[in-house]
């Protein structure tokens, strides 16, 4: 056999190390986007419903108060992560192959989705009873396919923002793709990492603007806040929402890093083995 076709039958390194980098994308989406939801909602959800329904109604005390404290941020802090660490597997993927090649993590990301929302109807089955959610399903029905929807529609503006994003990205001529410890003038120039500072700002306008819906709903309700600590409870919401989402971007580049790191040993170890052969 020849060179030219030992070539022909020989995979090029660039090729080999984009079918093992969307092995390694869809495993850490499917680690990400259907693993952790399943052991958040249906695990650490379900055990807060049990706690605030059961437990602390039948055991009340401060030790029981501060589990349902901390069953609450640690279930808001995580789903929070989840959603940022799934979107910062889709960046990268996105701006790395593009959107025809990257349908796995997006759907996905809609399977997270549902997740989410299917455990949400089992947690009211659970506390409410069978026949109450069903005599309401009319009402409960409306609002979970309208948060459903809402939840699709922040997805499809992520995937839009990343597709933008790649477009200007490939027509600037830069190609490395990902997240490395770099300088801070490197990382002010760094694509994946403007991609998620731009998924950071969406996600946080988004909730924000759901935020500042709820105030005005209490607002108009009950009316303006009469002292300081009702003035905190208004505004506390928006200091959790600020500091989960810079968590979230956190997140966010620590999988872009991860991915960038899986990206560069694959390569490493398929050059060093061609060079071997």
């Amino acid at each position: 056999m020849n060179q030219n076709e030992q070539q022909k039958k020989t995979p090029s390194v660039g090729g080999a190390v984009e079918q093992r980098m969307k092995k390694v994308i869809t495993l850490a989406s499917v680690i990400i986007m259907v693993v952790l939801p399943l052991i958040v909602c249906f695990g650490l959800r379900g055990l807060e419903a049990y706690v605030d329904n059961d437990l602390a109604v039948l055991h009340p005390s401060a030790a029981m108060t501060a589990l349902q404290w901390v069953l609450y941020y640690l279930v808001l802090i995580l789903m929070a992560v989840i959603q940022y660490a799934g979107f910062g597997v889709i960046g990268y993927s996105v701006l790395r192959f593009g959107f025809g090649k990257s349908l796995v993590p997006i759907l996905l990301s809609v399977v997270s989705a549902s997740i989410t929302y299917i455990s949400s109807i089992a947690e009211m089955i659970f506390v409410y009873g069978k026949n109450a959610v069903l005599q309401n399903i009319e009402y409960l029905g409306i609002q979970w396919i309208i948060n459903f929807l809402l939840s699709l529609f922040t997805t499809v503006c992520v995937v839009f923002l990343c597709v933008m994003v790649r477009r200007a990205f490939i027509r600037g001529g830069r190609l490395a793709v990902g997240i490395t410890k770099e300088d801070r003038a490197a990382k002010q120039k760094n694509v994946l990492r403007r991609l998620y500072l731009s998924i950071f700002v969406l996600l946080l306008a988004f909730n924000l603007v759901s935020s500042v819906m709820t105030t005005f709903a209490e607002i108009r309700q009950v009316g303006g806040p009469g002292n300081f600590w009702e003035f905190y409870t208004l505004i506390e919401p928006y200091f959790e929402t600020i500091l989960i989402a810079a968590l979230g971007f956190f997140m966010q580049c620590r999988v872009g890093q991860f991915l960038t790191d899986r990206n560069a040993e694959i390569k490493a170890a398929l050059e060093e083995s061609h060079a071997d052969g």
